[in-house]
């Protein structure tokens, strides 16, 4: 991860709060989702942050992988308003802490959600996706919420061998 954007983590994140848009020319940020949604380059180097956290702060953390399958008809393909609907549903099923962006650029979603207290890994696996899954459907058409897969993983820290 350059240096440059380490540095630069905490200013764009409080103007894509203020304005509620993500373009910025950091290049931390989506440019084509109005949501508050990481490029993938960022969103995995605050996942490995996240991972060098765990070991240290004593908590988890769960990862949400929301993968949108393929229309069976063309007409009805992964395009930006697709992916806008579902970074803002997604964004309101979860915690304004949670880090949100493309897990694998315009295929895969993911979200980063730190765990805190004694709470047992995989009762908060279940419980996070079951939330997670019912946000998505209730806050997105039908159709669209049938192509969601949500899987909920438990981060393992970094190896530091």
């Amino acid at each position: 991860m350059p240096a440059e954007l380490a540095n630069t983590v905490a200013a764009p994140v409080r103007r894509q709060r203020a304005a509620d848009t993500v373009a910025c020319a950091c290049g931390l940020a989506s440019e084509t989702i109005q949501a508050h949604v990481y490029n993938e380059e960022a969103f995995q180097y605050f996942l490995s942050i996240e991972r060098l956290r765990i070991e240290a702060a004593g908590h988890h953390v769960l990862l949400a992988l929301v993968d949108l399958k393929r229309a069976s008809d063309p007409e009805e393909r992964a395009d930006v308003d697709l992916a806008q609907k579902l970074f803002h549903a997604l964004r309101a099923s979860l915690r304004e802490t949670d880090i949100v962006g493309w897990y694998r650029e315009k295929d895969v979603v993911g979200a980063v959600l730190p765990q805190f207290g004694g709470s047992r890994v995989s009762a908060s696996t279940r419980r996070v996706g079951q939330r997670l899954c019912q946000g998505l459907a209730e806050r997105l058409p039908a159709t669209l919420a049938r192509r969601l897969e949500v899987h909920v993983y438990q981060v393992p820290p970094v190896d530091q061998n």
